[in-house]
């Protein structure tokens, strides 16, 4: 399996992230920044799935690995085989080094690991290519 591709032309990023704290610190980090995009944030592995089906042109998905209701490894497993979704670059946000080991056990590939506290400036160096 390939790692997911980045798509530069798309400002629209998602997250799935069960800590508020987390999510407000992105949130800030994305609306100080002077780039024109946008975060949609999500609670659970559910919300996100539920969600990706009405949005469009999401550029990546910021993806916590332990949440309540469906966590990440469920969510990735769900994306690799989704006709329309699977090509969405998927960054994993973690502390830990473990999540990539268990990823690769399951068969699953994200585009880029990246580590908690994640920055706006994270996010745009990843969909760079940097």
């Amino acid at each position: 399996m390939n790692p997911r591709k980045t798509n530069q032309d798309h400002t629209l990023v998602v997250m799935a992230e069960d800590n508020r704290f987390d999510c407000r610190e992105v949130s800030r980090s994305f609306e100080e920044a002077s780039h024109p995009s946008q975060l949609v944030c999500f609670e659970n592995g559910q919300q996100l799935m539920d969600g990706l089906a009405t949005l469009e042109n999401v550029a990546c998905i910021l993806l916590d690995m332990n949440m309540p209701v469906m966590d990440g490894f469920a969510v990735m497993e769900q994306l690799d085989n989704h006709p329309k979704l699977g090509d969405i670059p998927i960054f994993v946000m973690t502390s830990s080094s473990d999540h990539q080991e268990i990823l690769e056990d399951k068969g699953c590939q994200p585009t880029a690991f990246i580590r908690k506290p994640v920055s706006f400036d994270d996010v745009r160096s990843l969909l760079s290519g940097r």
